[in-house]
């Protein structure tokens, strides 16, 4: 489950995936697939977007 890997190696908060400090290779080498990789970065700032427009 890719949920619980990311949350077993300290993925709390959708904003690490915005990081400059992450790479999209370290998230990989969780056993991630590219596209769920690509999936989370790229869509970091539609979530935040819809974080939002919940309030």
């Amino acid at each position: 489950n890719v949920l619980n890997k990311l949350i077993a190696n300290g993925f709390h908060f959708h904003k690490l995936f915005k990081s400059t400090g992450i790479l999209r290779t370290d998230v990989r080498g969780l056993g991630l697939t590219l596209g769920v990789v690509t999936v989370w970065f790229d869509n970091v700032h539609k979530y935040q977007r819809h974080l939002a427009n919940q309030v």
